[in-house]
């Protein structure tokens, strides 16, 4: 009875354990699944991150080459403002000049004009001064021939 009774013990514990042995075997299969799942995963992941980097790759050198052409085109556009700037600066300057030539030249014309006049006025003043001798001469010889025919 005893031998019995270690017999059913260890037939029992040998059930036991080949029972443990098959849920571990059906666990082991499916953490085998999962770990191969889990890989597939990983790859789809890892590709995926590969594909967004190659996107922020191509995204930041668009925005390198953005910010580049920007750069030139603002650098382009301040050339332009300056040397805009420098030629209006030039042309007033220009305009300045001709403007003190221009009132060089009125001064002239006004001083050439006004010597002119002068002279001109000093001549028709002799003219008028001599005029009044021949006319006071006349006056004086009238005066004497009718002062000669009186007598």
């Amino acid at each position: 009875a005893l031998l019995e009774a270690v017999a059913r013990e260890r037939v029992q514990t040998s059930m036991m354990h080949a029972n443990n042995a098959c849920n571990m075997q059906t666990r082991a299969e499916s953490l085998q699944a999962a770990i191969a799942n889990e890989a597939q995963t990983g790859k789809a992941v890892a590709a995926e991150l590969q594909a967004f980097e190659a996107r922020a790759s191509l995204e930041d050198r668009r925005l390198s080459h953005e910010h580049k052409v920007r750069g030139l085109q603002l650098q382009v556009t301040e050339a332009a403002i300056f040397q805009a700037e420098k030629a209006v600066s030039e042309e007033a300057e220009l305009a300045q000049q001709r403007d003190e030539e221009d009132a060089e030249k009125h001064s002239a014309a006004i001083r050439r004009l006004r010597a002119s006049a002068n002279r001109r006025i000093a001549v028709l003043e002799e003219e008028e001064e001599a005029e009044r001798c021949r006319t006071h001469k006349l006056e004086e010889a009238r005066s004497a021939e009718r002062a000669g025919d009186a007598q």
